[in-house]
């Protein structure tokens, strides 16, 4: 299959789309690529992606039909068949169900093969466009998913994420298009501004803690992280609406988030999802015998769903993602301990890098998402 014969296919595909009433829209991304996206004219839910630059050619396919029975993915090759058994969206999550990353629709998909059932984050799965690509398959994947949105809406619904349902207050956060913010008493608040404004006044951390925390155990555990920052000399910055960030030798080593009234998060961001493989395992490799083992027993790191292909396994013991974030949701007095551990350990991770010139300012994100 040629380069020629590539982009005959995605003409065709533009054309068999637009020419049944799909609205096509060129959209911007420095995350994923810029790309012509096509939605169903009367649900507007997306139907597909098509990304052609310098560097990638793919299609972005989703799985709205898989529910019914023209379903495609028994027809799928095992390497076509791996991104559906594995997508967990930005992250491996426990369950599609529950994930509310931004991009992922709030909808999960859910098919069946070979008497397993499997779930995935609706965020879609990629394909890149090469020599070795099944087009005719990709092309009869699209036509099944405009086959559902003209006939099969009503009778094979989507499945959308319930976000009441959803307690994991980490969670929320993703979906703050759809949760909107309440106030915490009758007078209006800088922290219930929204993020352009706040920054104009960055409130400190300890305004936060009294705004938010009136619980006397959650303010007093909050107030133990605080102090026990600054005497390891560390600042705690206004980062973003309602989050704070604290540096060491200027990389991002944690943040506090407040969700609520009561309701504060703290993620070791030092471990980040761009943290790469081979640099995550050297860090573990070097770290004493105590210390390895109580990083690989810690369950914030390990994937639910580990397999050997997958690019963000890391070898030691097959349970560790390269991609999993330490989060804490409201910790108790027994969870401070292991926070504080983890922040020393998160600062060795941020010295490690840098002394083995791994270049840890360039593998964070430059803006907030």
């Amino acid at each position: 299959m040629s380069k020629q014969d590539i982009k005959e296919w995605i003409t065709n595909i533009d054309q068999m789309l637009t020419s049944r009433g799909c609205k096509k829209k060129f959209v911007k991304s420095l995350h994923v690529g810029s790309g012509d996206e096509y939605y169903h004219k009367k649900t507007n839910i997306r139907i597909c992606r098509i990304v052609v630059n310098e560097n990638d050619c793919f299609v972005v396919l989703h799985g709205n039909h898989f529910a019914t029975p023209y379903c495609v993915v028994d027809e799928l090759p095992e390497n076509m068949l791996y991104p559906l058994k594995n997508q967990r969206g930005c992250r491996p999550c426990i369950d599609p169900k529950t994930c509310t990353m931004a991009g992922n629709g709030e909808r999960y998909y859910q098919f069946t093969l070979h008497g397993k059932d499997f779930l995935c984050c609706g965020g879609g799965f990629r394909y890149n466009l090469n020599e070795d690509t099944d087009l005719a398959l990709l092309k009869k994947w699209i036509e099944s998913e405009l086959r559902w949105f003209e006939n099969d809406v009503n009778t094979y619904p989507e499945k959308k994420i319930i976000l009441d349902e959803i307690e994991s207050s980490y969670a929320k956060r993703w979906a703050k298009n759809r949760i909107k913010p309440q106030g915490i008493g009758n007078e209006p608040s800088v922290f219930d501004l929204p993020n352009k404004e706040q920054s104009r006044i960055k409130p400190s951390i300890e305004e936060a803690c009294v705004y938010f925390l009136k619980d006397a155990i959650v303010y007093a555990n909050i107030t133990r992280l605080i102090a026990y920052l600054r005497n390891l000399g560390l600042e705690i910055k206004w980062k973003a609406r309602n989050k704070y960030v604290v540096r060491h030798n200027k990389v991002e080593l944690l943040y506090f988030r407040f969700e609520g009234l009561n309701d504060f998060n703290v993620i070791i961001c030092a471990f980040y999802y761009w943290e790469k493989r081979d640099i995550f395992q050297g860090f573990i490799d070097s770290l004493p015998a105590d210390k390895k083992q109580k990083f690989i027993q810690t369950n914030a790191f390990h994937c639910h769903e580990c397999n050997e292909i997958c690019s963000h396994r890391v070898p030691y013991e097959y349970v560790l993602c390269s991609t999993k974030t330490y989060v804490s949701e409201n910790p108790t007095h027994d969870k401070l301990d292991e926070i504080e551990w983890f922040i020393n350990i998160g600062m060795a991770y941020i010295d490690f890098k840098i002394v083995n010139d791994f270049s840890p300012f360039s593998t964070s994100p430059s803006k907030e998402r």
